[in-house]
């Protein structure tokens, strides 16, 4: 699996760089000290692939500890959002990890939310951002056997990343990004088909983390320059 993110990112490095190549012809100079205007008002799409891994607990009692069911896995998230200024945007995201059952036959997890993100240096073609967000946790203890599946479920009480948008255009940004959450799960399904709530001395917390390349693509009309460049033209 690691080997696999490994190739998604050597990958999009190999997509990107004819682009950043094209876009220092046309601008000229060094490429990263150029300034581009930034997306605002946008319709904000992204999607990102890499590799994912589960820690923590599912439920109390060492059978529910994440790593005694699953190993590490790959993921792919997307977001829907809306880029309101250079430096903010709000999207609706969902990620899904395939990761490499122990107990079973694999595990899956499937993560829908919504997210803030701030992005530190909208102007610049590496710009730097974080976001927060919260959402809900899907955990599938697969098993082929027809009914077998355990399904756990419950709350993303947070989750946190940081990346880079390395920004080949005005409209599109591609770069690293790494990400936590943390969750606690609320119901579980087992093989009998009976959904339960856990009791409460039962609630533990699980960490799922993510590592790999993130595309973005902002769709609008509308761009900002930089108001330091403007003061700078203006005397």
């Amino acid at each position: 699996m690691k080997s696999t993110a490994m190739m998604v990112g050597i990958g999009a490095i190999m997509l990107f760089a004819p682009a950043m190549a094209m876009a220092q012809e046309q601008y000229g100079g060094t490429y990263f000290a150029n300034r581009i205007r930034a997306p605002k008002e946008a319709l904000e799409l992204g999607v990102s692939a890499g590799y994912a891994q589960g820690i923590g607990f599912l439920r109390d009692g060492e059978a529910n500890k994440v790593s005694n069911v699953s190993g590490p896995g790959f993921g792919v998230g997307g977001l829907i959002g809306y880029r309101f200024t250079p430096q903010f945007s709000l999207a609706v995201t969902t990620e899904y990890g395939e990761l490499r059952g122990k107990r079973d036959n694999s595990a899956r997890t499937l993560s829908p939310g919504v997210e803030a993100a701030f992005h530190m240096s909208p102007y610049r073609r590496i710009d730097p951002w974080v976001s927060l967000g919260v959402g809900y946790r899907f955990f599938w203890d697969v098993d082929t056997t027809p009914g077998a599946t355990a399904l756990t479920h419950g709350l993303r009480l947070g989750r946190a990343a940081i990346g880079l948008d390395m920004r080949a255009g005005e409209h599109v940004a591609i770069g690293p990004m790494v990400g936590a959450d943390v969750n606690m799960m609320l119901w579980d399904r087992g093989p009998d088909g009976v959904q339960r709530a856990i009791p409460r001395d039962n609630l533990a917390v699980s960490t799922f983390f993510f590592a790999g390349i993130q595309g973005r693509f902002d769709v609008t009309d509308r761009y900002a320059r930089d108001p330091a460049m403007l003061e700078s033209a203006a005397r």
